[in-house]
Parts: structure tokens; C-alpha cells; sequence
């Protein structure tokens, strides 16, 4: 990749005061750049993301995909604050009031990747397309997709409001696009706006403006649900009904024949409940196919009969599909949580229950988990592999509180 100016780059990834580039690493052969930021004071030039600024306030490292550059996918890594809203929410509001190049400290993508991601959604677009389009892994947009529908606790569309950087508001404040609406604290805050951009020349010194219009949807989302949907494009009554299918029922999907859930499902790990006698037949015959075999080509036939039953008869098993669908996802969501730390038979563990890695944690329910399983391996009362194995399982229970020692985990690991 030809050398990029820091400015090229800052402007290209939408960043603003305070924040700025630290370092910027590319690869080549992965065609990535990374990109390191950091808030170079705690005065935001602009109130809503200076409420968020707070010295006092808990921070915590996170590194995001973001879009791509010149081909590149691009990452950002920075310490963001952490509010006690993103304990439980996927995407709290706090998250959603965060610039576009940041993110959940426990997610992989930015707040720009997600609201791409979510309209995509919205239009009803496959997933391996999204992945193709954005240049992202499936996995991304699977993840992104299990968050949207797990926020439903929060206004239904509060995850589809456009970024900040999006030029929806720009086109918004310069009367270049035009929304119906009945409120009027809207048309009155609109009109001011207009007015006031009218007199700016420079698109830069707008950016204000389109923040506060931000602020207000943001504010009151609840009562703005058709507006949200005209940013994102969706105008005609077809695609209004379209996209409140889509934002209110996870899109039901066939697993590709290389998916292990099969084998979950096959195996007896999780079965699939169902009334349907003759769909429980053919289940039951593949699962003794697929049990009693221990050829991969076997196994393999096992899948691919089983999957292709459930396409030829994909209008009559939609309970089954429905069902499939939910061990799928769960599938997905575990794997991706398991895939945050190395795995047990990682030399990283032995060195920190040997004391040859000092973690340096506050936790004290891991200091104490720590403790007593040092204790249980002195009195020989545990192997290394399992201590090592309830070590790194207590540490993916408490991830959300434990991402700075996963950060030394991972930056340790062999």
C-alpha cells in the first residue's frame, strides 16, 4: 500500500477533536491498517460527546473493524469509557451517542460498521452478501445482526440512526434533502439549523450543527421512527412494512453444509423439537447414519441429506427451521466468545498458575479463583490442564469485566 499521510487517514476515517492518531501500522499481506487513536484532552468540541468525555469515568481498551482504505480493511484501537449501561446492552444508547469510529470495548466493530451493517438489514440484504459488500467476515455481520436483536428493549430503530459523519445530515441542514414530519419542535429545529448553515461556508465548520440535529433524534427516538426511517431510505409504504419485518424478526437462514451446528444437531447434542412425523423420521434415520459411521464421507452424506430435506420442504418445517436457527445462533455466539482467549493447552496459562506471568489484576473474585487453584495444584488435587481449563472458563464468564487482563492475556500468549 502506497505511504498515507496521517491527515489522509484521519479524515478518511472520520475522526474529529479531541482524538487523534497515535501510530498507524499497515500489512500488507493481510491487507489491514491499523489504526492507533487516543483523546488528546477531555474537552470535546462538541457537548453531546463531551458528556461522555469524563476523566473520572472507567475506560477500557477495544479494538474495532471499522471499513476499508484504498482496499485495506481498517481497524481502530483505542480506550474508550466504559458506561455501566454496556454491561448488559449490546448497543445502549450510551454506545449509539459515541462517535462512528468507535465502539462497544466488548464488540469487534465500530459504531460506522453497525449502522452499515443494520440498514443493509433493513432492506432485507443476505448476510454473505453484506459480508462481500462491507469487505468484512460473516461472522461480523452475524454478530452485529445477534446484537441488533437482542437491543429490542430499546427503541426499535435506535441502533439504524446514521453516524454522525454520514452525509444524510449534511444534505438535511443545506436543504438538500427534505423529511415529512408532524413535530414541531423537529420543523422549528430544522429551520434554525438552516438558517445557521446558510451563513457557513465551510463544510468542516457545520460539523456543530449536524451534531445537534444527531443529538435531537438521538433524544427523542421514540417518537421519531418514521424520520429515522427516511435517513435510512426508506420512504414508500412497501418498504416501510419491509423493513419493520426485518427490524422486528431475525432472518431465518440456512447454515452452509460446512457448519458444525450439522454435526451438533446429528450428534445428539441439541436435537430439534418437532410435530412433524415424517420430518422425525428422516431426522432419526440421519442421526444413525451420521452416529454409527465414523467415515467422514458418511458423516458428510448424513449433512448433506439432512439439509437438503429441510430445503425441499423449507415452506412446510418453518417450527424446525425456527429451531434450527436458534442453535445456530447460539452455536455462533459461543464460538465467538470462546475464540476471545487462547485456549487451555496454551502455554500462557501454565506461566501465570506458575507464577512465571504476573497478571497485575484488581479482580478480586480472579485473584481468588487464582489463589485457590494454585493451592489445589501444590496439594496435587488438580492437573495443569484443568486448572488451566476453570481458570480461562471463569475469565470468558467474566469477560465484560476482565477486558484488561485479556488484553495482557493475549498480548502474552504464545
Amino acid at each position: 500500500m502506497e505511504q498515507m499521510s496521517f491527515a489522509n487517514v484521519y479524515y478518511a476515517l472520520g475522526l474529529f477533536p479531541p482524538w487523534d492518531i497515535v501510530q498507524v501500522k499497515v500489512n500488507d499481506d493481510a491487507r489491514e491498517i491499523h489504526v492507533y487513536v487516543e483523546q488528546k484532552s477531555n474537552k470535546s468540541m462538541f457537548r453531546l460527546f463531551d458528556q461522555r468525555s469524563s476523566s473520572s469515568q472507567e475506560t477500557r481498551p477495544g479494538t474495532w473493524q471499522h471499513g476499508t482504505i484504498g482496499g485495506y480493511k481498517s481497524f481502530i484501537h483505542a480506550n474508550v469509557a466504559f458506561d455501566p449501561s454496556m454491561r448488559n446492552a449490546a448497543i445502549p444508547l450510551t454506545l449509539v451517542e459515541q462517535p462512528s469510529f468507535l465502539g462497544h470495548p466488548a464488540r469487534r466493530y465500530t459504531n460506522h460498521l453497525r449502522q452499515r451493517v443494520a440498514v443493509s438489514q433493513l432492506y432485507g440484504i443476505d448476510a454473505d452478501q453484506v459480508s462481500k459488500l462491507l469487505n468484512i467476515d460473516s461472522e461480523i455481520v452475524q454478530a452485529i445482526n445477534e446484537d441488533i436483536r437482542r437491543s429490542q428493549q430499546f427503541p426499535r430503530l435506535i441502533p439504524y440512526i446514521p453516524v454522525e459523519s454520514d452525509a444524510v445530515w449534511s444534505e438535511l441542514i443545506s436543504d438538500k434533502l427534505r423529511i415529512r414530519t408532524e413535530s414541531m419542535p423537529l420543523k422549528y429545529l430544522l429551520s434554525k439549523l438552516k438558517i445557521a448553515a446558510s451563513k457557513i461556508h465551510a463544510r468542516q465548520d457545520r460539523f456543530p450543527l449536524v451534531i445537534e440535529l444527531r443529538e435531537f433524534f438521538i433524544k427523542n427516538c421514540k417518537q421519531m421512527e418514521k424520520e429515522i426511517e427516511q435517513l435510512c431510505g426508506i420512504v414508500s409504504d412497501k418498504q416501510r412494512k419491509k423493513a419493520s419485518v426485518a427490524t422486528n424478526r431475525q432472518k431465518l437462514v440456512l447454515p452452509r453444509h460446512d457448519h458444525p451446528v450439522w454435526g451438533v444437531i446429528l450428534s445428539g447434542t441439541e436435537l430439534i423439537n418437532s410435530k412433524n412425523y415424517a420430518f422425525s423420521l428422516f431426522y432419526t434415520q440421519q442421526r444413525s447414519m451420521f452416529n454409527h459411521n465414523k467415515s467422514a464421507d458418511a458423516k458428510g452424506k448424513a449433512i448433506s441429506n439432512m439439509r437438503e430435506y429441510i430445503k425441499q420442504k423449507y415452506t412446510q418445517l418453518r417450527p424446525e427451521i425456527v429451531h434450527l436457527n436458534e442453535i445456530y445462533y447460539r452455536f455462533n455466539k459461543a464460538s465467538a466468545e470462546d475464540r476471545v482467549l487462547p485456549p487451555e493447552n496454551n502455554l500462557v496459562w501454565k506461566s501465570i498458575l506458575e507464577n512465571q506471568f504476573q497478571i497485575g489484576s484488581n479482580h478480586m473474585g480472579f485473584n481468588l479463583m487464582l489463589s485457590q487453584l494454585k493451592m489445589k495444584l501444590a496439594k496435587r488435587t488438580h492437573s495443569s490442564s484443568e486448572a488451566a481449563r476453570l481458570l480461562r472458563k471463569f475469565m470468558l464468564q467474566n469477560r465484560s469485566s476482565m477486558s484488561t487482563e485479556i488484553q495482557k492475556i493475549l498480548s502474552h500468549a504464545v
